[in-house]
């Protein structure tokens, strides 16, 4: 739909990122025209298509190859995590496609998009849709993208093989 305002929830559909809990956010917030777009595979995609089936606004995709591609069609990239998250890769790659990103106060995003993302204050529902209500908060991405991009991540790896060397 041209007017639709698109969620994203993407990535490994498993407990510990809560994809329920993503979905009674999404609901909670209650827009007619905000859809919500769910790409990935896990132990929780069944049981989620059975809370969303009611939902018209509600689309599970199941496990994209092309996701990362598809950033860009979302106006948000919801992340519903718990505290077990260690990092959240699906966060970055949203935040350096310019897409704001609403987040759990899960450690890995936390760490990761610190001032580059909204934030709720908990790890409910109720939390995340407050988030999703707010205005969003849009990520740095060149910055991202200096502490985060492959000649980044390059030039630390030599560093560590550097230090492991001249260590042994």
């Amino acid at each position: 739909e041209q007017d639709a305002f698109v969620i994203g929830v993407l990535g490994r559909l498993h407990w510990w990122k809560q994809p329920e809990v993503a979905l009674e956010a999404f609901e909670a917030v209650s827009e007619p025209h905000w859809r919500l777009a769910v790409l990935g595979d896990g132990e929780r995609f069944e049981a989620l298509g059975r809370k969303a089936v009611s939902d018209p606004r509600v689309k599970l995709y199941g496990f994209r190859p092309d996701a990362r591609e598809l950033y860009r069609a979302f106006d948000r990239v919801l992340v519903a995590s718990t505290n077990r998250e260690a990092f959240n890769m699906v966060a970055l790659e949203a935040a350096l496609a310019g897409v704001p990103v609403v987040s759990t106060p899960s450690p890995g995003p936390s760490e990761v998009l610190a001032g580059a993302a909204s934030f709720a204050d908990g790890f409910d529902a109720q939390a995340l849709a407050s988030s999703l209500r707010a205005e969003p908060v849009l990520a740095d991405s060149a910055a991202l993208a200096q502490r985060f991009g492959v000649p980044a991540l390059a030039a630390r790896l030599d560093e560590l093989l550097g230090e492991l060397t001249r260590g042994a």
